[in-house]
């Protein structure tokens, strides 16, 4: 386990007790309706993300969801109570201040006039004492700083619902467009992932005609009436709904799609476990307009059902806490279409090169993809190559058989990653290995490599994605439906010479570069890589302080890592928040050097009030090759330490003096705690206590 720990400080302003005293006082006298000045407040354009304020659990209430925190409810009751007890004590004092100016020596007027005086003071300390407790406690709950959050780029707790989640918690690792997501084009598909598979009865509805869900009618070469042939969306507030924001005087108002929407889905395995994790909504018109910029809501619900026959008809977002059973997200269109194809950026192993037989397999690109006919296992069609469902990934080795597995698109729908199952060994940490069938047929002529000293087999493998087919007469990269790699507004994949509007040939069993399809070769050898990646870099460093709500939170590893453990990358907070901060991970692979940097997106960081943070990255990230993530090797030492830059040092074979000291196996060095070694610091709780409480010098 690996640790370092951000501070977020901020001073305190220490004022006279006469400047709080008429600070309070107009808090009090302005601050009791909240909930009416955000209305009347509208963002800061049409179509940008909404003001924070203006979100969330707000557009639950307008649309009849009735699912306000309890918490909330509770704080705003007591906040208007004090405030309206500050206004009748303010009263008080000024009708004492008028009783004493108009006594004229009359002496009873004068003690009667001290005496409300005497008795508002007292009732105005007994008030600012109470408001400082239920400040302090609504801190506690994560309700904000009692005078409603600052508007920020990234939507915060009390804003948009992200209780229910998962990378971003429990429940949804994914989702596209991501959360305040700016200019996204008309033509978009949304996309959620979930972490367990989710029954699709639950709200798709069949007008396919094959009673299998999730799909379209097979038209042939007949074109695809969405909104006739393909199976439907059930839209309300307790399944999936997406709304248009509009806003209407001082209000906004939510208007669901009129012509719904399209669910596509299909099945693969994880841990395991088969069944449909992602669904890809096709919405049966255009997004937004091309006049005018538009704000959409994407509401998840607690109807959704987990596919869980052992314990049926369980809610997806099945919370302990009340007003959290659901999810949502906002993001914003542009007034144009998406008319740009996607194309390969890298993929691993790399073409040409000569990789190890425990080796994923990865393809990046350029930018979101249609999931859909890219998830799933390799079928051998008998003819000397593999194809995966929906023959858009084909596979060809004359030596190996068929490699048992799974693709998935993960990495915001950028990143195909292919893991084998069939297991051939342990890594350092005690996890499985998985390989690539080498040379394993029989009669297999396999070639001989030299690899770290030693002669080993060695197989050829040919691979190659299928480009959708352009609709003719071909002048734009409009793909037909379910034709091959398109992205998610259904432009086709682009292929050298980039740019360059090219029919793909719809044959990609010859092997043969043809254009837009994306082919390339690698080699495997029947020999394992053993090298356990470590972390090179962090942003922000240990120990930084004065942390910025949106601060940059970026790792890069020495090697190229499987995106799928990077989901399970956590972060404590202290003192502990509620709602905990949502966060989930991209990552950028460099082909040429091997390595990758991970930038976790996330919620706001808190801020003006001190909070640590601490990121916590444990064995159970992988690189490529299924090793295990090396904890005790990364940015430290105690000049790194003392340093508390904001961005790290380099730690790698070239400056070991950057490195945290740790020894690999001894038994009271497990791993890095804030850049440092300690004995017997073998989980969070006694590294933060290490944190907060250092051993004298």
């Amino acid at each position: 386990m690996l640790q370092w720990i951000k501070h977020n400080n901020q001073k305190i302003l220490r004022t006279t007790v006469i400047l709080q005293i008429a600070v309070v006082i107009f808090v009090l006298l302005f601050y009791f309706t909240p909930a009416q000045a955000a209305e009347v407040t509208p963002g800061p354009q049409q179509g940008a993300a909404l003001d924070t304020a203006a979100t969330g659990i707000q557009y639950a209430g307008q649309i009849g969801l009735g699912g306000d925190d309890i918490r909330t409810i509770v704080a705003s009751i007591i906040r208007i109570a004090l405030g309206l007890i500050g206004i009748i004590l303010v009263v008080l004092m000024m009708y004492a201040g008028f009783l004493w100016m108009t006594a004229g020596g009359n002496d009873e007027q004068i003690v009667r006039a001290k005496s409300i005086l005497r008795n508002a003071v007292i009732g105005l300390a007994i008030v600012l004492s109470a408001y400082s407790i239920v400040l302090f406690v609504m801190k506690m709950l994560g309700i904000g700083e009692g005078g409603g959050e600052t508007p920020v780029e990234i939507s915060g707790p009390n804003t948009q619902n992200f209780q229910g989640s998962g990378a971003l918690g429990a429940v949804i690792k994914d989702h596209y467009p991501g959360r305040n997501q700016e200019e996204v084009p008309r033509n978009v598909k949304i996309v959620v992932t979930f972490r367990r598979p989710v029954l699709l009865s639950s709200f798709v509805e069949e007008h396919s005609g094959n009673n299998v869900l999730g799909d379209c009618r097979d038209k042939g070469a007949e074109a695809i009436v969405w909104k006739d042939d393909c199976d439907q969306l059930i839209m309300n507030n307790n399944l999936i709904n997406i709304s248009r924001v509009v806003q209407n005087g001082n209000q906004f108002v939510l208007q669901p799609l009129e012509n719904g929407a399209v669910v596509l889905a299909a099945s693969t395995e994880i841990g395991g476990i088969k069944g449909v994790y992602t669904i890809v909504i096709r919405p049966n018109d255009l997004l937004g307009s091309s006049a005018e910029k538009f704000t959409y809501l994407v509401h998840l619900g607690r109807g959704l059902l987990l596919d869980d026959p052992a314990n049926p008809n369980l809610s997806v977002f099945s919370v302990k806490v009340m007003g959290n059973d659901y999810y949502e997200w906002q993001f914003s269109c542009s007034t144009e279409l998406d008319i740009s194809p996607p194309h390969v950026v890298s993929v691993s192993p790399p073409p040409g090169r000569l990789d190890y037989m425990n080796t994923a397999i990865q393809i990046n690109f350029s930018e979101p993809m249609d999931p859909t006919g890219l998830q799933g296992v390799f079928q051998d069609n008998g003819d000397g190559y593999y194809t995966l469902q929906g023959n858009n990934i084909f596979l060809k080795s004359n030596n190996s058989t068929l490699p048992a597995g799974n693709f998935n698109i993960v990495n915001n729908y950028q990143t195909l990653e292919f893991i084998p199952s069939r297991v051939c060994g342990q890594n350092t940490c005690g996890g499985k290995i998985f390989c690539m069938n080498v040379c394993d047929k029989v009669g297999a002529a396999c070639r001989n490599e030299q690899v770290d000293g030693e002669s080993v087999k060695a197989d050829d493998f040919e691979m190659v994605v299928k480009a959708g087919l352009t609709n003719a007469p071909h002048t734009t990269f409009e793909a037909m439906a379910f034709s091959g790699a398109m992205d998610l507004s259904g432009n086709a994949l682009d292929s050298a010479p980039l740019g360059q509007i090219d029919q793909a040939v719809n044959d990609p069993v010859t092997f043969a570069n043809n254009p837009d399809n994306y082919y390339w070769k690698f080699s495997l050898v029947d020999k394992k890589y053993d090298q356990e990646p470590y972390l090179q870099k962090i942003v922000p460093g240990l120990n930084a302080e004065n942390i910025t709500a949106n601060q940059e939170w970026k790792m890069d590893f020495s090697a190229t890592m499987l995106f799928e453990p990077l989901y399970d990358i956590a972060i404590e907070e202290l003192p502990i928040q509620a709602p905990p901060i949502c966060k989930v991970p991209r990552a950028f692979y460099n082909q040429e050097t091997g390595t990758t940097t991970v930038s976790m997106f996330h919620c706001p960081f808190l801020s003006g009030r001190p909070i640590y943070y601490m990121p916590i990255l444990t064995e159970a990230l992988q690189e490529i090759h299924f090793n295990c993530f090396n904890p005790g090797k990364g940015p430290g030492g105690d000049d790194e330490v003392r340093r508390g830059a904001l961005e790290s040092s380099i730690c790698d074979a070239d400056h070991p003096a950057n490195c945290c000291p740790t020894v690999k196996g001894s038994p009271d060095q497990i791993f890095c705690c804030n850049g440092l070694v300690n004995t017997n610091r073998k989980d969070s709780g006694s590294c933060l206590e290490f944190i907060k409480n250092p051993p004298p010098s």
